[in-house]
């Protein structure tokens, strides 16, 4: 073993230098599809990570809806009763329905972004929905509401028919068609906890190539968003 021989005299001072950092860049995005998702703050509706909170609330819409297909005219026509409760905590004086059988008119949105030939263009079809009469029934108060709504779970036990529900009188509602979407002018607020029906009759004529969501081919038909509903209210939209 050799040892280590110590130094003559004291260890010479070395200048300190300064420190010098790395240049910081800016973060980069993550733009991808696997990229966290931003949620928005809890509150008593949605906690952070999505789920419900304990002030949770959600629209209820049910639909009773009679049709018909003449396949010797293509055409489908139909009558729809819409049972809309109002669980919100606001009241509601208008409410948007969706009309997807639009995209097929002339004209609209979807034939002006899509080629008439291409996948998704409607190939210059005259379609489109066209709504007959929409008419509202009386609101219901929320007791009443609760009400009837045990009435119908006792029908719906029993034997219930198409018919159960009640006609709606023959005040017709002010409407206002925005491509695929109808504006519809209530004429009696829903409170809430209330709620209301809306009947309308309606019929469109069924294209050939339905942008990959309907269609025919002869005799065979395969039908999709065919009935007007209820655009969706919740406390995000």
């Amino acid at each position: 073993d050799v040892a280590a021989q110590e130094p003559d005299g004291p260890a010479p001072v070395q200048t300190a230098r300064p420190l010098t950092l790395p240049t910081l860049r800016p973060p980069v995005a993550d733009t991808g599809i696997f990229s966290p998702i931003p949620w928005p703050a809890g509150n008593e509706i949605r906690r952070p990570d999505g789920r419900p909170g304990r002030g949770y609330w959600q629209q209820r819409v049910d639909y009773r809806i009679r049709t018909t297909l003449d396949t010797l005219a293509k055409r489908l026509t139909g009558t729809e009763i819409i049972r809309y409760t109002n669980n919100s905590p606001d009241t509601l004086g208008f409410l948007w329905l969706q009309l997807d059988q639009n995209l097929f008119r002339p004209g609209s949105t979807g034939s002006l972004l899509f080629a008439a030939e291409s996948r998704f263009g409607g190939a210059g079809f005259e379609g489109g929905f066209e709504i007959d009469s929409i008419s509202q029934c009386t609101v219901s108060s929320p007791k009443e509401a609760q009400r009837k709504a045990a009435a119908t779970k006792r029908r719906r036990r029993g034997r219930a028919t198409a018919d159960s529900l009640p006609r709606c009188p023959s005040t017709q509602l002010r409407t206002r068609v925005d491509d695929t979407m109808m504006y519809l002018d209530l004429g009696a607020p829903i409170p809430p906890g209330g709620s209301t029906a809306l009947e309308l009759t309606y019929r469109f004529n069924i294209p050939e190539h339905g942008a990959d969501r309907m269609g025919r081919d002869g005799s065979l038909y395969e039908m999709a968003q065919w009935y007007p509903r209820l655009a969706v209210y919740d406390d995000v939209h």
